[in-house]
């Protein structure tokens, strides 16, 4: 097996953990414990990611161009404009009258969540396939 196939391995596990995450819907009970447990363990990684590995890591990319308190408050205040987009989000999405409406609620975050991720990162690979 070649390096070229490292990559491949690691994206099917990341598919795969995706995949055994879709399992716990069906042991869901009543009192949603296996639901806001798994939102509170998805939250808590992305978290301690974006923590540990993605703001010293754009902070390292930014100060590469700025000096050092310069590209800090840029690291800063793109981190608060992703906090008050959020917050803002959050306040204007509608209450609906469903079934499950805060269930409605968090997916409705989520998919908007993904979308604004997706906006960047698409940016991200357009400036990479033209160098």
């Amino acid at each position: 097996m070649g390096d070229n196939m490292l990559p491949f391995i690691i994206t099917f596990l990341a598919g795969c953990s995706t995949l055994i995450g879709f399992f716990f819907i069906y042991f869901r009970n009543s009192s949603n414990k296996v639901l806001i447990s798994s939102l509170a363990f998805a939250s808590g990684v992305m978290f301690l990611i974006s923590i540990l590995d993605l703001i010293p890591s754009s902070f390292s990319s930014i100060s590469e161009i700025y000096y050092v308190v310069p590209a800090f408050l840029i690291c800063s205040l793109f981190v608060v404009i992703g906090i008050v987009l959020s917050m803002t989000i959050d306040k204007y999405l509608p209450d609906n009258t469903y079934h499950d409406s805060n269930l409605y609620r968090v997916g409705m975050i989520s998919m908007i969540a993904i979308m604004l991720h997706n906006i960047p990162e698409g940016c991200s690979y357009y400036a990479s396939q033209i160098n």
